[in-house]
């Protein structure tokens, strides 16, 4: 552990690597350590301290710090902040994550989304629907995309409605795939369409949809 504690004063690569191998201890020693970086005035460490934390075994024990980072000045160790709440799944977070959902800043916005795909819950869905549908940020709009195909809602025709016309061939057949699963005779036309779709893949889903409707009716 010495050696560790010596390392996080040394010159690049000695503290990154310190970082990795304390992180992957649950000893309360090396959370310690790991801590104590958090207040550095390196912002490079703060971050890295902050991952630490999340990768951390016993990273639970450290939230206060996380949680306090999410106010950090400086950008790079905030985005390790919000990472880091997702992974240790910290529920008192989950307003903050909201308001990050809602930031100027893209980053801020995708970061929160990676964390919330750690830690869903229905009550998210709003929020990323709205980022799905009207982000600025390509990168944003697929990432939530991705995280509304995986937590469909009770009201899963939002997402049809958000995905029928899109211009996107994945997003069309996750279309078929949501009537598929969850569909009925009135949504038999919208295959029909589907499945004169240019691209290829959509038709087959398309197909196969219908083919789970019929069999579903009998």
């Amino acid at each position: 552990m010495d050696e560790l504690a010596r390392m996080l004063d040394g010159d690049p690569p000695a503290p990154w690597l310190a970082f990795i191998a304390l992180a992957s201890r649950s000893d309360p020693a090396a959370l310690r350590l790991i801590v104590e970086q958090c207040g550095n005035v390196d912002p490079h460490k703060r971050r890295a301290a902050i991952e630490a934390i999340g990768a951390s075994p016993i990273g639970t024990e450290a939230i206060e710090c996380v949680r306090r980072a999410l106010g950090d000045p400086a950008p790079s160790v905030v985005d390790a902040a919000i990472e880091a709440v997702g992974r240790l799944r910290d529920e008192a977070s989950r307003a903050r994550l909201a308001e990050f959902l809602r930031d100027r800043n893209p980053y801020y916005r995708g970061y929160a989304l990676l964390a919330l795909g750690e830690m869903w819950s229905d009550a998210d869905f709003d929020a990323v629907f709205d980022i799905a549908q009207r982000d600025r940020d390509e990168r944003n709009r697929k990432n939530a995309a991705f995280l509304l195909r995986d937590h469909p809602p009770m009201d899963w025709r939002r997402l049809v409605e958000l995905w029928r016309d899109s211009e996107l061939p994945r997003e069309r057949g996750w279309v078929c795939d949501l009537i598929a699963e969850r569909g009925e005779a009135a949504d038999r036309a919208l295959l029909e369409r589907l499945r004169r779709d240019p691209d290829g893949h959509v038709r087959q889903r398309a197909e196969e949809a219908l083919i789970a409707l019929e069999t579903r009716r009998k």
